[in-house]
Parts: C-alpha cells; sequence; structure tokens
C-alpha cells in the first residue's frame, strides 16, 4: 500500500523496471568517480531508517566538487535520487550522451532545497522533473529524458564553486521508462523488479 504524496493510500503496481545503477548506496565503490569532492559513507539515517545517508561535500581545492559514473542507456530514461540538505542550498546533476533532449549532448539541472524548484543550466531540456518530499528533509528528485544514448552521470553539491558546503545523498537510480519507480537497491549488481499482478480468487462477491 502507497502513502506517498498524502490523501488516500492505494496499491502499489508497478511495471517490471531496472536500476542500471549497480551501487545505489555506496559511493566508495569504484563505479563512482570523486573529483574535487569528498564523500562520507554512512553519516545520516537514510529514508529507509538505516544509517546508510551521505555526505557529499566539496574539499576546497577547486570549483565543480562531484561525483561521477560511466553509465549506458538510451530511449526515454528517468533518473532519481534522494537528497537533503546539509549546508549547500542546492544540488546539480549532470549527464552527459548523445541526443539528450534533442540534438544536446549534455544537459545539466540545478534542484534549489529553499525554493523546491528546479532550473536548467545548459544542454538539452528534460521532459520533466519533479521532486517528492520523504519526511525529515528528504527530498526525491526524478529527472525524465528522452535520449539517442546516455554514457555519463554527473552530482554536484555546487556547480561551480570552491565551497565545502554538502549534501546528503542515497538511493541512486537509472531506469528505462516515462516515469520514475519506486527505489530498487542494489550493491554490486543492476537489480530487476518483476511487473506487481494482482488477480481475485474467490472474492468476486466483495470485489
Amino acid at each position: 500500500i502507497d502513502y506517498t504524496g498524502g490523501g488516500c493510500p492505494h496499491i502499489l503496481a508497478e511495471p517490471q523496471r531496472r536500476n542500471l545503477i549497480t551501487y545505489s548506496e555506496d559511493f566508495t565503490q569504484s563505479f563512482w568517480l570523486e573529483s574535487n569532492a569528498v564523500i562520507t559513507p554512512n553519516d545520516i539515517i537514510s529514508p529507509n531508517g538505516t544509517l546508510t545517508g551521505s555526505l557529499l561535500k566539496g574539499n576546497g581545492s577547486s570549483s565543480f566538487p562531484r561525483i561521477q559514473s560511466v553509465v549506458s542507456s538510451s530511449g526515454q530514461v528517468a533518473l532519481s535520487f534522494f537528497v537533503k540538505k546539509e549546508l549547500s542550498d542546492e544540488v546539480t546533476l549532470y549527464i552527459s550522451g548523445t541526443g539528450i533532449g534533442g540534438a544536446d549532448s549534455t544537459s545539466a539541472y540545478k534542484y534549489t532545497f529553499s525554493t523546491d524548484s528546479f532550473s536548467k543550466l545548459g544542454g538539452g531540456t528534460a521532459d520533466s522533473s519533479e521532486s517528492t518530499s520523504f519526511g525529515n528533509g528528504w527530498v526525491r528528485l526524478d529527472i525524465i529524458y528522452t535520449t539517442t544514448t546516455i554514457t555519463g552521470l554527473r552530482i554536484y553539491p555546487q556547480y561551480n564553486s570552491t565551497s565545502t558546503d554538502g549534501v546528503y545523498i542515497w538511493g541512486v537510480q537509472l531506469e528505462q521508462g516515462s516515469y520514475a519507480t519506486s527505489y530498487i537497491p542494489t550493491s554490486g549488481s543492476s537489480v530487476t523488479r518483476n511487473q506487481d499482478q494482482f488477480t481475485r480468487d474467490g472474492i468476486g462477491s466483495l470485489i
């Protein structure tokens, strides 16, 4: 039963999806590369109630601190991750590839915590962007793109700054589809969730 967003809960029935991010919570693995940045793992309680949230911050040595990864996908894709404000009031998502939101080869979008809003910094245009509150300051960011190919992604606590202010991050997911589905955790390989199916059996007089 899904209570996300408030209001009347409903049965959560989702299609088969695959999280292409092989380490969705552990950013110390070689799947992720730190550039001008410092990752502190297990630094805060994550949205699932465990001490698995990481702090991402600049190291003060240069601008554009980030974590980045090589990924491979195409078509319409949904990128989502959970963030929480530490000292930085923003977090930026940058993806590279071909035909991303048009003819551009890259796209960058900034999310600002204080205004709960997205702004495009450059490159291709996303199909949609959305933020959803998960309580205790955590927000899930969903960004949908139509692409020819995606080859990499980057997450910045500040896009062009030498500040050491950071953000908390957890649960990165990249899936093929026109919308983001519920989080699929990974720890070393991509993971596929099968399609949900519901049937009635012996309760026809009730439902």
